[in-house]
Parts: C-alpha cells; sequence; structure tokens
C-alpha cells in the first residue's frame, strides 16, 4: 500500500508541475514562450500525463496510476480498484495523497515561476489561469447546453426572462410547454423528476399542457415505426408500454449512459448558436401562469427532514399481523 501512496503522490506532483508549468510558461511576462498558444499547452499537458504515468507505472503491482481524485473515486466506483484488490482504505489514501501531490506540485510551480509572478501582476485574475479553468465568460445555463451539444446534440435551445424566475411546477412547465410548441417534435424526452422540489410532476404537467400521451418512469425505450414501445419500471416488476407518436416520456437513470464529448463535438459545441428564447417568444402561455405569481404553490415553511425513529423486532412467539394491527391502533393509525 505504501508505494501505491508514494506513486499516487510524486505522479500527481509531477503532473501538476509540468502541467502548470506550461501554463506558466505561456501566461506570464518574461517567460521564455509568453503566448505561445493553446497547442503548446495542450502538447505540454499530454507530456505532463504521460511521463508521470511512465515513471511511476512499475512501483507496485496492479499500480492505477490514475493521479486524479475525481478518475481514483470513478474507478473505485464501477469496482475497478476493488477488482484489484484494493481496500476502501488504499482509495481513501491515494485520494488524500493525490491532492498532496497536485499542491505541492502547484508551490513547486509558483516557487520556480516566483520573478514571473512578481512581473506578472498587471494580468490579474489570468493568473488564475495557470492553476486551474473557468469559462472565459461564465453563463451557467449556456455552458451546459455546450456540453450537451458536444456529447452528441443537434443544437441547444436556452429558455430564459427575468418574468420566469421564482416558478413553481405548474409555471415551469407551462414556460416548457410553451417553448416547445415553437418546435418541431416527436418524443418529448424529460427527466423523471428534479432533485429540489422532488415532485416528478413537470413532465407529466408539460404532456398536458400539449395534449400528449405521456408515459413516466421508463427505464428503456424502441422507436417502432411511428409509435414508441416503453419498458416502464413499476414497483416490484415492469410494464411494456406503447404510445402513439408524439408523445412525452419522463426517463430512469437506468435508460441511458451518457456519451462522452468527443474532440469533434467539443469543436461543434465552440462554433454552435444557442437559440435564446424569452417570455416573448412563448406560445399560447398567459401572463397569470408563469414566474412568481403564476405559480399556486407557495411555501409556508421550510425545515430539516424529520429522522426515521428506531426499528423494533416483533417478539418471535408474535402473530405478525395481530402485532401489527395493535401497533398501529396503539399509534392512532386504525
Amino acid at each position: 500500500m505504501s508505494n501505491v501512496l508514494i506513486g499516487e503522490f510524486i505522479g500527481t506532483m509531477l503532473l501538476v508541475l509540468l502541467g502548470d508549468g506550461v501554463c506558466a510558461n505561456v501566461t506570464l511576462n518574461n517567460s521564455g514562450f509568453k503566448a505561445a498558444g493553446p497547442l503548446f499547452i495542450a502538447l505540454g499537458w499530454g507530456l505532463a500525463v504521460c511521463l508521470p504515468a511512465a515513471a511511476m507505472g512499475g512501483i507496485a503491482e496492479n499500480f492505477p496510476a490514475s493521479y486524479n481524485p475525481a478518475l481514483t473515486v470513478a474507478l473505485a466506483a464501477d469496482g475497478s480498484l476493488l477488482a484489484g484488490k484494493f481496500t476502501i482504505g488504499t482509495v481513501i489514501g491515494m485520494i488524500i495523497a493525490e491532492m498532496a501531490g497536485g499542491f505541492v506540485g502547484a508551490i513547486l510551480v509558483w516557487i520556480a515561476f516566483k520573478p514571473q509572478f512578481d512581473a506578472s501582476s498587471d494580468l490579474g485574475d489570468s493568473l488564475r489561469g495557470i492553476f486551474c479553468t473557468a469559462p472565459g465568460v461564465r453563463n451557467i445555463p449556456y455552458n451546459i447546453l455546450q456540453e450537451a451539444i458536444a456529447m452528441g446534440a443537434d443544437k441547444g435551445v436556452l429558455v430564459t426572462d427575468r418574468v420566469l424566475g421564482g416558478a413553481d411546477t405548474w409555471a415551469t412547465s407551462t414556460t416548457i410547454a410553451g417553448a416547445i410548441r415553437k418546435l418541431d417534435y416527436d418524443l418529448i424526452i424529460t427527466g423523471r423528476q428534479a432533485i429540489d422540489g422532488d415532485t416528478a410532476q413537470v413532465g407529466p404537467q408539460i404532456a398536458e399542457h400539449l395534449g400528449l400521451p405521456v408515459i413516466s418512469y421508463a427505464q428503456e425505450i424502441k422507436v417502432d415505426g411511428d409509435s414508441v414501445i416503453v419498458k416502464r419500471q413499476y414497483d416490484d416488476g415492469y410494464h411494456m408500454v406503447k404510445a402513439q407518436m408524439p408523445c412525452l416520456i419522463t426517463a430512469l437513470s437506468e435508460l441511458n449512459d451518457p456519451r462522452y464529448m468527443t474532440p469533434g463535438g467539443i469543436f461543434d459545441a465552440v462554433n454552435a448558436e444557442i437559440t435564446t428564447l424569452g417570455r416573448a417568444d412563448l406560445v399560447d402561455v398567459d401572463d397569470s401562469n408563469i414566474g412568481l405569481n403564476g405559480s399556486p404553490t407557495k411555501i409556508a415553511r421550510a425545515s430539516d427532514k424529520v429522522k426515521k425513529g428506531q426499528g423494533e423486532m416483533a417478539p418471535e412467539d408474535a402473530d405478525p399481523v395481530s402485532y401489527i394491527v395493535g401497533k398501529l391502533k396503539d399509534k392512532h393509525v386504525i
């Protein structure tokens, strides 16, 4: 285990030292490669990834050489590390070693380029780009759509307007339905539910606004001509449901594994035009049904979830039905 942790620490340190070092060379004043460009950075980071892996690859048996806490978590989650006889304790140790190695590598970059940093105070926030990345213009909804295009979507549509803010499920579904009416569609796929309200109402409400059939909890889908066949998850089994398109489906996470972004997709996303729709673009939508004022849901009080009480084991000689009925009567449930 110690060799694994040492390898992850030194490998991550070298990766950050070399990778951030090339960024410093390109960014800082009075450096030899000032303004050398993104191709130079890409080449430098490619070598920064390869060299530590090659140098430390043989330090231990089945050494993963991930040099990245996020990758380590992913490999642990899919079972790759545990299948390689790495314990949970080793995985946690790897994450700590990688974070420590990255921290030390960044410090070494700062020490090595200290004179150039002192001569580059005029660059302001651009200096952060040596150690981290961020969108050139921060626009989270726009950036999310760009990622979707890079993963294979044909185009992105952003619905945004100040008057649409503060919407509950009713106002949200009304807004989305108004935007969809401007588009050509045959199959609408939404998520099952959002993680904030957790109501699972927006998808079915969109279908109701548009007058479409809806199938919820889709685990598998298959298009058959002008119809769609859906394997719908249901308690301890599933339903096979067929609907005529156009229709709407709410999807479970089991429906599909998101694809990775491709280099070609990333270039397409950079050049893609994101269509922006505002209140004036929504079709057949009344102002009384949008935004905060059009939201019938009013939050009276918010609180943390109530913790469940401790369970109780029934005596072995007790009749299960009588015991449960007695408990329900004690709680005045029945």
